[in-house]
Parts: structure tokens; sequence; C-alpha cells
């Protein structure tokens, strides 16, 4: 981006100074300011700028450039307009560039019908900008609208009948029709347009792969998914080669990226993607060991944080959990996720100070509301379960300032109340809970009628979920739970026990969660956790091997 951001500036500064118009010296100042990598001192440049010239288009556009950057969608979005209306079609290609960056914004925020608006105008501008065709294709495919992705493809290839891009949209579409042979069909006819070292060699592949992999021809699929990502690495390609492991019976898919890793095992993508197949196969001891190679490789603190979690919630081992977060403070103090997770870790650890002082870390760092909202919503836990029940409550509240559509923390809130002997208060609440939740969703979920005491349907509601995510240890130790305070302790022993079998191994948890309060006096609840505590430690010595034979 910074590259692209800097031609650009360049360019125009080339087109001011043909004009002989003096305003160019800011932008110059902002050139050399963002080819020094100080974008503030860029932006300070251009801000000059439009208030000696306010009608400077150019200088609009360059801010919306660099605040794109540095991701300040809302200045994006005000900037972008001032250029559009400055620039008109005296830019064409600049100004559609601008319109397509906040269709992207908007994207970004989830507001599709202002980003598909957003494209529209880019057509408006320049019916050659080629953004406008790609990006609204790219809305279909993910709406399942592939109608009109097909219709996008058929427009670019009209517009650009050598280029293999509108073959590959349209070949995406018929894959999204589920049409495979079509599909495949297309994707061969966007490899007959491809040139020699064509950058888009693995937009093609990866075409060709997913039509293969819908036809059943899973070898063949995987053979061009692996050949796409070594040209260029794309979350859909990986995504392609997660789904095939999940659908292909047998090891196939993990034999041959393996194969592919040996070959230069410089390169981390395949470990990491190895790393989310095993996961996905609740098969925690190779998830690490993938995650343990990765790192001998390169530092990654992504990589960190997801060993960090396979250690406190899948290998027993909280206290390496908590150094691997801590390590990643080391480099970078101000990262949100890692205070997120330490709250939740030191909650479990029954380090109610620590978790305490992590979330006031959160609190003053976190910029993203869906941050602010989950750090308000762990330190509530914390508060509740410190007793803390006014505090508890107000941080509970203003979470739902954020997320006013989780309608499950009414209910929560409800039953704090209740044990601050306010039960006035949390009849009011339990009321409203239940207003809003059968208005957005038509049925009170297995949380909310646990809370108000009708276990049966409860039970009935939580084996409906379960029905969906079997394999899933968290959703088997969620049933656990609902079991449990509904009394049918059998039930939820049998969950339990599914959850240790599928890999939960996060004892401190089960230690303090109330809703198993009553399976503790049960001589049967002791002996399955004590026989998982023994698992789990053969499981660490397996692993502390592996990892020292690496």
């Amino acid at each position: 981006m910074k590259k692209l951001l800097i031609i650009l500036l360049i360019g125009v500064c080339g087109a001011l100074t043909a004009q002989n118009n003096q305003s160019s010296y800011n932008i110059k100042r902002a050139l050399d300011a963002a080819q020094s990598g100080n974008e503030q001192d860029a932006l300070k440049f251009l801000v000059k700028e439009t208030k000696e010239n306010p009608t400077n288009g150019y200088a609009y556009l360059f801010l919306a450039s660099i605040c794109n950057e540095l991701g300040y969608n809302s200045a994006v979005l005000r900037f972008g307009n001032d250029a559009i209306r400055y620039l008109g079609k005296t830019e064409p290609n600049m100004t559609a560039g601008v319109a397509e960056m906040m269709a992207e914004v908007y994207l970004a925020g989830g507001d599709t019908v202002r980003a598909l608006s957003m494209y529209d105008r880019c057509a408006e501008i320049s019916k050659y900008f080629k953004g406008t065709y790609t990006g609204r294709a790219w809305i279909y495919y993910k709406n399942g609208r592939y109608d009109d992705m097909f219709a996008e493809g058929e427009k670019f290839a009209k517009l650009y009948p050598k280029s293999l891009i509108g073959y590959v949209i349209m070949s995406d579409a018929k894959t999204g029709m589920r049409r495979y042979m079509d599909a495949l069909n297309l994707a061969d006819k966007a490899y007959a347009r491809l040139e020699k070292e064509d950058e888009n060699e693995h937009l093609v592949r990866g075409s060709r792969a997913k039509a293969l992999f819908g036809l059943g021809r899973y070898e063949e699929s995987l053979n061009e998914a692996v050949r796409s990502a070594n040209l260029h690495i794309t979350s859909s390609v990986l995504q392609l080669i997660e789904d095939m492991a999940d659908s292909v019976p047998g090891p196939m898919v993990l034999d041959t990226l393996q194969a592919v890793w040996e070959r230069d095992k410089q390169q981390t993508t395949w470990l990491y993607v190895m790393s989310d197949i095993y996961r996905s196969r609740n098969d925690y001891i190779n998830t690490a060991l993938m995650l343990h190679k990765a790192l001998a490789i390169e530092e990654n603190n992504s990589a960190k944080e997801s060993l960090s979690s396979l250690y406190i919630n899948y290998l027993a081992s909280p206290e390496e959990g908590e150094r691997l977060l801590l390590e990643i403070l080391k480099t970078d103090s101000a990262n949100v996720p890692v205070y997120i997770e330490l709250i939740q870790l030191y909650h479990d650890m029954d380090r109610y100070d620590d978790a305490l002082k992590s979330a006031d870390k959160c609190m003053q760092l976190a910029q993203k509301d869906k941050d602010v909202a989950t750090c308000l919503m762990l330190r509530g836990r914390v508060y509740e379960y410190m007793h803390d029940y006014r505090h508890a409550v107000d941080d509970y509240f203003r979470y739902l300032i954020y997320k006013p559509e989780n309608h499950d923390l009414w209910f929560r809130i409800g039953r704090v109340l209740r044990l601050s002997g306010d039960t006035v208060g949390a009849e009011k609440v339990f009321e409203e809970g239940k207003r809003a939740m059968m208005v957005d969703n038509g049925e009170l979920t297995a949380e909310a009628l646990l809370e108000l005491g009708e276990y049966d349907k409860a039970t009935e509601a939580v084996e409906q979920r379960l029905q969906k995510s079997k394999s899933r240890p968290s959703e088997r130790y969620n049933a656990a739970c609902v079991y449990a305070m509904a009394g049918r302790s059998s039930e939820a022993l049998r969950e339990l026990e599914a959850a240790f079998e599928y890999g939960f191994r996060n004892f401190y948890h089960i230690v303090w969660d109330s809703d198993l309060d009553n399976l503790r006096a049960l001589p049967e609840f002791n002996a399955l956790v004590n026989k998982y505590k023994e698992k789990a430690e053969e499981e660490k010595i397996l692993l502390r091997k592996l990892v020292a034979d690496l």
C-alpha cells in the first residue's frame, strides 16, 4: 500500500508541476514525508494544502489514501467524498480508485449496500475501471448472488476480451451455482489466456481447484490449490485446502502438505495450514507441534497467541499459555487481544487482581467497539465472581451499548441482580430479555431458559444445538453445564466426558464454574476429572518430547 501511495503522489506532483500549479509544493512535502515513513507529517502538509486551496481534489485524494493506510476509516470516507467532488472525471482512474477505497471501508464495516453504491460511483466515473467489476463480483460471491456475479464476469470479459479475469469471475460464479463442469470449462478458458509469468496465474489455478473439488477430483484439486498458493497465497485457496481435509477421508491432504513443506522448510504457510487441519480434527498435540515448528523458523505473535490458547484450553498448561502471552507483550505492548486472553486466563486461575489490571489496560488501549465490548463482558464476569455485583451489572449494561443484539446477557444481568438481593430488578431485566429475544429470534436460547427455570426446554434447545456441532469440545462442555444446572447429572457427566474426549483440558475453568456445582459431590465427577488430568499429564510429556526433538 505504501509503495502504491508514493507512486500516486509522484504522479500527482508531476501533473501539478506540468500545470505550473504552485500548490504542488505542499504535496511534494507530503511525498517527502511519506517516502521517509512519516505519514503524520504527510497528513499535516496535505491538510495545510486543503486550507490554502480548499478545492484541490488531489490533496483530498491523498488524505483519503494515507488515512486508509493508517486505518482511519471515517476520515477515508470524508476525504474521499471531497476528492470525488473536486476531481470529478478530470482524473477518472484516480477518482474511481478513491471510490473503490471507500467501498472497501464500507465492506469492512459489513455495509454491503453502501459498498455496492460506491462501486456504482466507480462505474459512473470510469467505465473501464477494473476494480468496479471485481469488487462487485466479490460482494455477490460472499452473499450467494451468483447470477449477479456471473453478469459482472461477462461485463469484464466483454470490455477486456484478452484478459483472463472475467473468465475467473464467471468460473467462480458457476462453482457457487454448483455447476462444476461449466466452472472448469470457464477456468480452462482463463488458463488459455495466461501469458508467460502472468501475475494472475494463481487466480486461474484457484478457480480450477474449486471446480475440480466440486467434481470430486480431489487429488487434482489439491495439486492446483497448492500450486496456486505457491504462486500467491490467498485466504480462499487456503480455506479450500482446509475444507478438502474435512471432506476427504484419510491422510491425503496432510501427507501432500507435509511433502510440500519438506521441499522448502523455510516456508511456514503449510505449517499453519496443517495446524488448522489438526485443530479441526481435535488433534491438539499435532496442532501445537506445527506451531512450534513455525515459531522455530520465524517469530510470529499470532502463532504464539494461538499456541497459548492451545496450552490453556487443550493442553492443561495455563502457565505456559501465560508465558507466551507475556512474551508477546514484550514486543507488542499495545496488543489488545492478548490482554483479553489474559483477563480470561487470570479469571480462570482465580487471580482476580491480575485480571482487573489486564482489563484496565485493555480498556485504555482498545479502540474498536468489539474489543471494548469484550473487555467489559470479561471484567463484568470477574466482578461477578468477586461478588462485586454492582460493578458487574454496570459493566454488563455498558457492554449492551456496544452489543445490543446479545440478548443472552439480559438473563445474566438478571441472575446477578437476583444474587445481589434485587429480585424486583431481576424480574424486570428478565422480562426485557424475553421481549428482546423473542422479537429478534422468535425463541429463547438454552441459556435464557435456564435462568427462567425452564430446564426441560433448556435441555431440548441444547440437544438441537448439539446436532450441528457434536465434535466441538466447547459445545459438549456447554451442554454438560446445561444438563448439570437442569439436575440431569447422568447426561451432564456424559457430555463432560465427551468434551474431554474431544480435547477439553481447562481444569482451572472447571474448578470455578458454578454451572457444574450440582455435580461436584458426585464421586463419578471427581473420578472423571482425575482420569483426564492423568491423561493430560501423559499428553504434556509427549508434547515436550516432540518439541525437544525439533
